[in-house]
């Protein structure tokens, strides 16, 4: 929806339980389309651990997104609950660019690979990309011309935050 409302409107989810076996891949999928992320849990049932990995480090604020998260242009007529790779969603934010790679189709325990390439971001000088992991860690490099490769499950998802490089 976000490909065709965005310019007219704010585009905005409903909330999401932390508590619920599909939290993770809802929260980074709020995250990066945009907009707030809300979450309906009862006190005692509320997760902090399912938005630690969205949030700046120290700040307690999911990293700010400036548009609306959007499908990669060579993706963005493909269904992705039935195409065998995983899904781009790509949003801007005042540092670079956050991109999210969904694993959407029931592939039956098979991984699905797929490479986010600097031609998908339009991007217009050398950036880096740290890609974030669950667990807190992460692995950073150049994003370059061969691009970022990523491996996922169904209902997995890998989130890259790239940003550019800049000589001292």
């Amino acid at each position: 929806n976000s490909l065709w409302l965005a310019p007219y409107v704010y585009c905005d989810w409903d909330m999401l339980k932390t508590s619920e076996w599909h939290c993770n891949i809802h929260a980074v999928a709020r995250a990066v389309a945009g907009c707030p992320v809300y979450v309906s849990d009862t006190a005692d049932a509320f997760n902090m651990e399912v938005l630690r990995p969205l949030l700046i480090p120290g700040r307690d604020e999911v990293v700010p997104c400036t548009w609306a998260g959007l499908p990669i242009d060579r993706q963005i007529f493909e269904d992705p609950t039935s195409n065998r790779s995983p899904w781009w969603v790509v949003n801007s934010t005042t540092g670079g660019f956050i991109a999210v790679a969904f694993g959407l189709c029931d592939t039956g325990g098979d991984v699905m690979k797929e490479t986010l390439k600097p031609s998908d971001l339009e991007l217009g000088c050398e950036h880096a990309c740290l890609q974030v992991d669950l667990n807190g860690r992460g692995h950073a490099a150049i994003f370059s011309q061969e691009g970022w490769d990523v491996q996922l499950h169904y209902m997995g998802f890998s989130v890259l935050a790239l940003a550019p490089l800049q000589l001292l």
